[in-house]
């Protein structure tokens, strides 16, 4: 986050650094007259006439504010792209993250499925308890949450259970209002 900071100030800085370096080259009319005054007489007669040789300075500076603005550009949408590979990467690696702690906390809670009605799985305990609730009993605390609930399937150590089995292991939460029979 600090990094993206940093960026943006940066860029704001060289954005008003390049704006300000832009203003002061540019010719008015004033300076391209001055240069006329300044030019030698053959300098003067290869210019056809001072109306056109103050047109075309005045249009040669142009053209390089021009340059400096697409060059303003390009550093600007170069930078942006930066910022946004840069934060597709801490997405990407934070993403990385959760799934790895996803997958070892699957695995610590198949590390503590073992017990008698114990299932690694919500799917294989409503296999074996079709018309029982199914729920989550804490392994290390004995209490059973009720699916919907905040801590079902969520707590480090413990099973999926048919709710009757679970009632011999533990007791249900006692904030959680038991669901209707399926």
């Amino acid at each position: 986050m600090y990094k993206r900071m940093i960026v943006a100030a940066l860029s704001a800085a060289a954005f008003s650094f390049v704006l300000i370096a832009g203003q002061a080259q540019a010719l008015t009319r004033k300076e391209c007259n001055d240069e006329w005054s300044s030019l030698s007489e053959s300098k003067k007669a290869a210019a056809k006439n001072k109306t056109a040789f103050v047109k075309d300075c005045m249009a040669k500076d142009d053209a390089k504010g021009a340059k400096a603005e697409k060059k303003e550009k390009a550093e600007k949408k170069e930078k942006a792209e930066k910022a946004e590979k840069q934060e597709k990467a801490e997405k990407k690696e934070k993403a990385e993250k959760k799934e790895k702690a996803e997958k070892k906390e699957k695995a610590e809670r198949k590390s503590s499925v073992g017990g008698p009605g114990q299932h690694a799985t919500e799917a294989e305990a409503k296999r074996t308890c079709p018309s029982d609730n199914v729920v989550w009993l804490n392994t290390r605390s004995g209490i059973y949450h009720f699916a919907g609930t905040a801590d079902y399937g969520k707590t480090k150590q413990g099973a999926y259970m048919c709710q009757q089995e679970a009632n011999r292991a533990g007791r249900a939460a006692k904030d959680e209002k038991q669901p209707s029979k399926k």
